[in-house]
């Protein structure tokens, strides 16, 4: 079993009151006020522009995702105990309401990145105007902007490491008191990489970079590593005092050792690291040999991301979402080569963030397109209006690898209410209660759930309540439909009139 923290992400509590009193007397001076002011009205701004641009809805493949909010509620999730401690209080304040709060709740965490990547571009040197541009890059990135007001843990991971990043970036070089300072820094970032580790097992490898922070701030090289490896080691005793027993529990699991399984360092190395990418990334260090610190960072941090990349199959959204967790230290990293370009010419850095800008703008529409599932449970969340409280929804919630979960979260001891799962012997709609409605979902539309479906509504006096045809497109590979669109409904099941 996990286990919370009490319901509570007290990890972050902690680590919030420590930085609090460190950043308060910092505030004394106007330049700081000044700063601060500016980072929360970024964050402000970064909040409402992503809602405006994108529609809050589910992120998850193959239709799992109201089952994360579901374990928010319920604490059932077997991969970690990080999500139900950041999400559940909140989602628990409207349980049938419960992802229309956890998505305001991830906007919120998720509006911090760019201000989170502008301090840390600037603590490794970068100037207002290069830290700027990067933290525009990073409010506009279309897969962190789609992905900022759902339910996914790849949100949640990729905000945690932002801050965690600033942290470890931030922290002061010079005084008396900057080693004591350091090791402070480090521990506040590793409670907050621990509240990640916590929330899913895929924010491990992304987590494990982030001491690669510390090694491309400015300074000489001998100090960089020692403070690198003063670093990772404060972040690892972090993380194993307070979640390690979380972690073993998850790897020691039947998926977490299918993962494993999965991470071959000498079976992938070939068929992901392109030889092209590491002769460009040398070629880079050669002329960039001044910063061979930071080449090697972030020639480590893409590596790590390519070999521990276990999402073949997903949509391009989600395998996209895994990278961004490993955005944090790249943007130290490119931040410092640009602001120690050569010469210390502008134009590379002004180059590099209308790139950023003009990729972004490119891929924006691709990248905002949802899957039938997420579609339809978008608009089962207005539908469920429809339905009595009194009633039982049933629908086919799995049909061979196929998995459709709504959000009807109903009582933690029977999530989902109502779905029938593969396999499971069908009864007849009016053996679910004496008040039921039926829900047609996107599963009737597959060779594996249609004959299902049809011996569920063969026979039923099936009153429509609502309809709507989708797009038919899949979200996960090889879970096609066979009819395009597809057409999904709810209806209230009338039971027979009893013989006179």
């Amino acid at each position: 079993m996990t286990t919370t923290l009490s319901g509570v992400p007290w990890l972050l509590v902690v680590t919030g009151l420590a930085l609090l009193a460190g950043v308060l007397p910092e505030l004394r001076r106007p330049a700081a006020r000044r700063l601060a002011l500016g980072l929360a009205l970024t964050t402000v701004a970064t909040f409402a522009l992503h809602r405006a641009i994108s529609e809050p809805s589910f992120f998850h493949q193959n239709g799992h995702g109201p089952m994360r909010v579901g374990q928010a509620l319920c604490d059932t999730s077997t991969l970690g105990a990080g999500f139900t401690e950041v999400f559940g209080a909140v989602a628990g304040l409207d349980p049938q309401h419960a992802e229309t709060l956890v998505f305001r709740a991830q906007g919120a965490l998720a509006a911090l990145a760019p201000a989170a990547a502008y301090l840390t571009a600037s603590a490794v040197g970068a100037g207002p105007a290069l830290a700027a541009g990067l933290a525009l890059v990073t409010a506009t990135e279309p897969v962190l902007v789609r992905m900022a007001w759902t339910e996914s843990y790849y949100a949640t991971c990729t905000s945690l490491l932002f801050v965690a990043a600033t942290v470890l970036a931030g922290w002061p070089r010079r005084g008396a008191r900057s080693d004591a300072r350091a090791v402070l820094a480090a521990a506040c970032a590793g409670l907050i990489v621990a509240q990640a580790a916590r929330t899913h097992p895929l924010c491990w490898p992304a987590a494990a970079m982030l001491p690669l922070v510390t090694a491309v701030r400015p300074g000489d090289t001998r100090t960089r590593l020692r403070q690198t490896l003063m670093t990772a080691a404060v972040i690892a005793v972090a993380v194993v005092a307070t979640s390690g027993g979380e972690m073993l529990h998850v790897l020691q699991s039947g998926q977490g050792q299918s993962w494993v399984a999965h991470v071959s360092l000498f079976d992938t190395i070939g068929s992901r690291i392109s030889p092209g990418r590491v002769l460009l990334v040398v070629v880079l260090g050669y002329w960039l040999r001044s910063e061979a610190l930071a080449v090697t960072g972030l020639l480590a941090t893409v590596v790590v991301a390519r070999l521990t990349d276990l999402h073949a199959g997903s949509p391009p959204w989600v395998h996209a979402a895994y990278y961004r967790q490993f955005a944090p230290v790249a943007i130290a990293a490119v931040a410092t080569l640009l602001a120690h370009w050569p010469g210390r010419r502008l134009w590379p850095g002004r180059l590099a963030v209308a790139a950023g800008l003009a990729v972004s703008a490119a891929r924006f529409p691709s990248l905002q397109v949802q899957a039938t599932d997420e579609r339809e449970q978008t608009a089962m969340r207005a539908w469920r209006e429809l339905i009595p409280p009194d009633a039982t929804l049933v629908w086919l919630a799995r049909a061979g690898q196929r998995v459709l979960t709504l959000p009807i979260y109903g009582d933690c001891s029977d999530f989902p209410s109502g779905g029938v799962a593969a396999g499971e012997p069908l009864r007849p709609l009016a053996s679910f209660g004496p008040k039921v409605y039926y829900y047609r979902s996107s599963l009737c539309s597959s060779a594996d759930g249609r004959a299902r479906c049809e011996a569920l509504e063969a026979g039923a006096n099936l009153v429509p309540v609502a309809h709507a045809s989708i797009a038919a497109r899949e979200s996960m590979g090889g879970m096609g439909f066979d009819r395009d669109p597809v057409e999904v409904a709810l209806f209230r099941f009338e039971p027979p009139a009893p013989p006179p």
